[in-house]
């Protein structure tokens, strides 16, 4: 490390953005801002553009707001704009879009604007600009992503990269993780230098200016995506667009889905698997065209920087760049490349330009995958391996099995290396991906070979192209047939949780010590033959058993640090009530019991895998002992339809790379309910029993299979709805749960409201309880003042959507519950509300979100 001043200084500079990222204040800008609705208007120059299944968004870059659009008109020539007819269209398609994790949590005000836009061209309208607090956040470098309305039909090269553009829309700023284990879109584009949305946008003005370069290398791409359509056909061809260059707008769900649980997904980025391979090739072509080192080199760097520009320039693909450049300084110079040096100093280049990347799962996976194959390689070596990987005479007798002794300890290297990682943000590992990468990888080079040249004579010849790319099909098929073959295999995917910091460092902490072992017993040696010293000849002792047994112990403590990752079981009681948006979803955990009341939402897309299935995975949660649903409401039940609609049960009754569910309980109203009976019958076909519960149903946790922790006893009980229906209003007929543990006591109330509260209320015997799940998301016609003289409550949980249509919580309600004295948590402010209980007076509340708007 001495003689590598550059990995020091890496190390360092990680070490400073650790600490002051530690030190700085709590995010201040609210997560409602900018306001639902509110019209902006932006000028800036096009630096990306992509196609998607929704329509067209741009990037645009040296961005400016309205109050500065005419002095940048007055002085410079080259924005000359001129006016375009704007687009307007009442449908707003762009604004369906999934914004990376495919949700979309404002799509209830999302409505079709019918004012005419381009009356709104006064750029120095007050109330189309951005309020002057907010305006430190838009630096030089920093885009704005629009989303154009109406864009389906509109072709690329209509809005050239290079362009400048005025454009109107609706501002938003990335939405921040408001539940655990939910993806982070601020996050994620702060780290590129994306910090606003445009939505429903249209273009007002633009000129004709454009980048040339950047131009040709995007009509290339696009050109070779339409030969992979044409030589390919639709599901090969989006699947090789994406593998060859990056383009992933068009695979579907279920094929991320399917790379993702066979541990192959990498070969979907563009990283060192590809610019090697390629800029190897490149550099030996022109090598053996009897160019010089210089002119190689300078031709292979500029073939591979097109490449990356081309490809989208993600951080694994800045990673392997930078790399190869410095590889190609050495090959010219004729001096030797060190790799950690080189990856040392492209963390430096990437995280002195964008720092927010060190928590980005991209480059931690990038840079933790070349790490683990400098250092984790010679370890696993060490300790899998006692002999010689290349054993002299046997080298070429033994050469097939040198090549798959070497393989597999890479992929040992790498798992051990990327394990927290993996675990942490995705919350889940596949063990076999291994294997399987024994088969994927090889073949990767027949296959980027193979697409690359169908993909480029496609364009000049179809049938030229096919029979070129023809390998290409076959090997994506069997790569498909695999990830098929071993999500059925038992343990294909495990659901790990996510592990705290102090469980990442002790893991790396316990690997480091394995690791340096050997170092420490040879040099206990060495000291005692030099001293004889008591003291030192016990220690000789000591280290002279570990000597003995030295492959035994890296593997007890290797196995140890595996084990420290995996979280234990919730022993107490935890209660998370989700931020679903405009909806329900309470996760309960105690022990080995898991269960969810409702899980649903009318205002997020996807709400089962974005949400729900997340903060689940994020746990821990495998396995759901119950699922309760209070009545057929689409806000209450949709995510749990989603889950059945694509659950898929394996040989051993598991639910292929999601969540089992053991019971399902639905309230006893009797039939008439349609939606209702739609989930009974999905989940019938998979097997999960299912139960009518009515007033005075009980459901003890230890009973359901919990291991007994030595705490108080989980109890549900069920309080409505009496076993025939009150009305046809499916509100009025909601399930109600009340939850006792202990001192602690829950009252999860669906959307009672009117004549089902009311029976409620004549029914069930008054009793206090520690937290009161607002009813029908704080609606004014639930949870009356005589509800709340019956059950008083300490604290007051209401599930909604922020800025949503139906004006909940109401302020009726909210009154009513200052009043009550409850200490009031909402969702749509606070995010997920967490709530942890000893059922012996202590309860701990959490909110997600701490920066809340009006404090």
């Amino acid at each position: 490390m001495i003689k590598r001043p550059m990995c020091i200084a890496a190390a360092l500079w990680v070490l400073l953005l650790v600490c002051w990222y530690d030190m700085r204040a709590s995010e201040t800008v609210p997560l409602s801002y900018p306001k639902s609705g509110q019209t902006i208007q932006v000028l800036g120059q096009i630096s990306g553009r992509e196609k998607t299944a929704y329509g067209m968004r741009l990037y645009l870059r040296d961005i400016s707001f309205p109050g500065q659009i005419m002095e940048k008109e007055e002085e410079s020539q080259t924005k000359d704009i001129y006016s375009e007819e704007s687009i307007h269209s009442e449908e707003n398609t762009a604004s369906k879009e999934s914004i990376h994790s495919e949700e979309n949590t404002d799509s209830e005000e999302n409505t079709a604007s019918k004012e005419n836009t381009a009356s709104k061209e006064n750029t120095h309208s007050k109330e189309n600009t951005l309020p002057a607090e907010n305006t430190q956040h838009f630096k030089k470098e920093n885009q704005v992503l629009v989303y154009l309305k109406n864009s389906l039909n509109i072709q690329l090269n209509t809005y050239p990269i290079g362009q400048w553009l005025l454009v109107s829309g609706k501002g938003q700023i990335p939405d921040a993780a408001t539940n655990p284990g939910q993806f982070d879109a601020r996050s994620y584009y702060q780290a590129r230098h994306v910090m606003l949305f445009l939505k429903d946008s249209t273009v007002i003005k633009k000129n004709a200016s454009r980048d040339h370069y950047r131009n040709f290398l995007e009509e290339l791409k696009d050109r070779m995506k339409s030969s992979y359509y044409d030589v390919l056909g639709e599901t090969d061809g989006a699947m090789l667009s994406a593998i060859s260059l990056g383009e992933k707008s068009a695979l579907t769900p279920e094929k991320k889905k399917l790379y993702q649980e066979g541990g192959i997904a990498h070969i979907l980025a563009i990283s060192s698997l590809h610019v090697t391979m390629l800029g190897m090739v490149c550099y030996r072509m022109l090598r053996r065209g009897k160019l010089s080192f210089l002119a190689a080199g300078g031709a292979s760097a500029f073939f591979m920087l097109s490449f990356c520009i081309m490809s989208g320039m993600s951080v694994s693909a800045q990673r392997a760049c930078i790399m190869f450049f410095i590889w190609l300084g050495s090959q010219i110079t004729g001096r030797t490349c060190d790799r950690p040096i080189s990856a040392a100093f492209a963390m430096l280049v990437i995280l002195l330009r964008s720092p927010e990347y060190l928590w980005d799962s991209g480059f931690l996976l990038s840079f933790g995958c070349i790490l683990s194959l400098i250092l984790a390689v010679p370890f696993c070596e060490q300790v899998f391996c006692r002999k010689r990987l290349y054993p002299g005479k046997e080298k070429c007798r033994n050469a097939f099995l040198i090549s798959l002794k070497k393989s597999l300890l890479a992929g040992a290297a790498l798992q051990l290396g990327t394990m927290p990682i993996v675990m942490y943000f995705f919350n889940q590992i596949t063990p076999y991906g291994i294997l399987l990468n024994l088969i994927v990888v090889p073949l990767m080079t027949l296959l980027m070979g193979a697409g690359l040249l169908g993909g480029f004579l496609g364009i000049f010849c179809i049938p030229l192209g096919t029979l070129a790319a023809a390998p290409c099909h076959y090997l994506l098929w069997l790569f498909e047939k695999l990830c098929c073959l071993e999500r059925r295999l038992p343990g294909a995917v495990l659901i790990t949780g996510r592990p705290g910091m102090q469980q990442i460092w002790g893991y790396y902490a316990l690997l480091m010590l394995a690791g340096l072992l050997p170092a420490v017993v040879a040099r206990m040696k060495k000291r005692s033959d030099k001293r004889r010293i008591r003291h030192i000849n016990n220690q000789l002792a000591v280290f002279g058993w570990l000597k003995k047994r030295e492959t035994f112990v890296q593997l007890i403590m290797i196995i140890a640090a595996i084990v420290i990752l995996f979280p234990r079981p919730v022993q107490k009681l935890r209660l998370t009530f989700l931020d679903v948006g405009q909806g329900d979803g309470i996760v309960i955990e105690n022990g080995g019991f898991t269960a969810l009341a409702d899980g649903g939402s009318s205002s997020v897309n996807d709400i089962w895998g974005n949400r729900i299935e997340r903060t689940l995975k994020c746990y821990g949660i495998s396995e759901l002992d119950y699922v309760f649903l209070s009545h057929g409401d689409k806000d209450h039940i949709n995510g749990i339809e989603q889950m059945l609609e694509e659950y898929e049960q394996n040989n051993w009754g598991r639910n292929i790379g999601g969540i089992t569910l053991k019971n399902l309980v639905l309230p006893d109203t009797g039939a008439g309910d349609d939606k209702l009976e739609h989930v009974k019958e999905l989940a019938q076909k998979q097997n999960i029993k299912i139960w009518t519960a009515s007033a005075g149903a009980m459901i003890r946790a230890e009973e359901a299979g919990r291991k007994r922790t030595g705490g108080p006893e989980l109890e549900i009980t069920v309080l409505a709805p009496q076993k025939k229906r009150i009305t046809e209003d499916a509100n009025e007929n909601s399930m109600v749960l009340r939850l006792n543990y202990g001192t602690f006591s829950t009252l999860l109330t669906g959307d009672l409201e009117g004549q089902g509260e009311e029976a409620l209320l004549q029914q069930a015997e008054p009793a206090p309880v520690t937290v009161l799940k607002v009813a029908h998301h704080g609606s004014k016609n639930a949870t009356t003042e005589e509800f709340l003289r019956k059950f008083p409550a300490g604290y007051a949980v209401i599930s909604c959507g922020r800025d949503n249509r139906y004006g909940h919580p109401a302020g009726e309600t909210l009154q009513r519950l200052e009043a009550a004295g409850c200490v009031i948590y909402n969702t749509a402010e606070n995010g997920a509300v967490v709530i942890r209980a000893d059922g012996a007076g202590e309860v701990r509340v959490q909110s997600a979100v701490y920066s809340v708007p009006g404090q």
